[in-house]
């Protein structure tokens, strides 16, 4: 990793960590609070969490698709790694891409991409980009703003102008992007924001294993639907990811798998959740860790909780599981 990355990854992992204790200090006299958690609790805290890792819902999973994606003629195709750019303009190429989105407004693109903007600064290597990913089906719609900056390497730390064109030179990526946006579908709404900084590593066929190390961050309010009056309905939370020994089956990509399918390791998380009932405001602290089980799907776990959720990482869908059983 280069030493950049690394400090800023240091830094946000510092930031988080001292916030975390900070939350931990304030909560000493509720050591046993896990104990007392509700299931409305747990499955409220888990939706949060799915939401934040599934595809469908711009979470993590979809960060890592558009890490890898560029632009076509149909929109942002995984595995394309990313949008020519003219560099003398620093504007996106839509040359023969009949359906991109040159400053028109015009959508394109089979995720729901619109308004797509590319740039690029040969001094420092930095791919800037801006676009806004929306659907709306019966009972179900997202609007996603994203913003990110990318910089792909070879596997002699040269600057990568064109990867989209040399797409077997790149070696690493790094990423820093941000998402803000809402989701609502039947008895559960979500407002987010939500920031990522990663750093890819052995993209290019010369290495044989893809890893990827970072930090995901989110505040935002979800409102739910629970079949209980005394229970508020809209928490708001902040959460913090980070990645550990996370990896990317090339055999799996090579054959034409997903990344959801490709992807195996763990994140470790600490979210706080507060909401206001009969005048007080109430505070929940939960912390875990979530396994990457490289078949479409990742097990959450609470601490102290001895049951597992299973949450699909396409559209965040949830089922509690105590049959996994054990802690990590």
């Amino acid at each position: 990793m280069n030493e950049a990355m690394k400090e800023i990854l240091k830094k946000t992992v510092l930031t988080a960590t001292i916030g975390i204790f900070v939350l931990s200090g304030c909560d000493v006299a509720q050591t046993d609070k896990a104990k007392e958690l509700s299931e409305e609790d747990l499955v409220l805290a888990s939706s949060i969490i799915a939401s934040s890792l599934a595809d469908e819902e711009g979470g993590v999973i979809s960060t890592f698709y558009d890490a890898f994606s560029g632009v076509t003629p149909q929109g942002l195709v995984f595995d394309q790694i990313f949008a020519e750019t003219k560099v003398e303009t620093g504007i996106v190429d839509c040359g023969q891409y009949r359906d991109c989105d040159n400053g028109s407004g015009n959508r394109w693109g089979n995720r729901g991409e619109s308004g797509f903007r590319a740039d690029y600064d040969p001094e420092t290597g930095e791919h800037t980009v801006h676009f806004v990913r929306s659907f709306e089906r019966a009972l179900v719609s997202k609007s996603m703003e994203v913003n990110a900056v990318y910089i792909f390497k070879d596997v002699d730390e040269n600057y990568l102008a064109f990867p989209g064109r040399v797409r077997e030179k790149v070696e690493t990526i790094s990423y820093r992007g941000t998402r803000e946006g809402s989701m609502t579908r039947p008895l559960q709404s979500n407002a987010v924001f939500r920031a990522d900084t990663l750093f890819f590593a052995g993209v290019s066929s010369e290495s044989p294993v893809m890893t990827m190390e970072g930090v995901h961050h989110a505040n935002g309010e979800m409102s739910m639907e629970i079949e209980r009056p005394d229970y508020p309905t809209e928490r708001s939370y902040t959460l913090f990811f980070e990645f550990d020994d996370v990896q990317m089956d090339k055999t799996v990509l090579d054959a034409g798998g997903s990344l959801e399918e490709a992807v195996t390791g763990f994140i470790n998380y600490q979210m706080s959740v507060s909401s206001v009932l009969g005048g007080e405001l109430i505070e929940e602290e939960f912390s875990g860790v979530i396994e990457f089980t490289g078949d479409g799907y990742a097990w959450l776990q609470f601490y102290r909780i001895p049951d597992f959720f299973r949450i699909a990482l396409k559209d965040g869908s949830t089922a509690r599981n105590p049959n996994r059983g054990g802690n990590r």
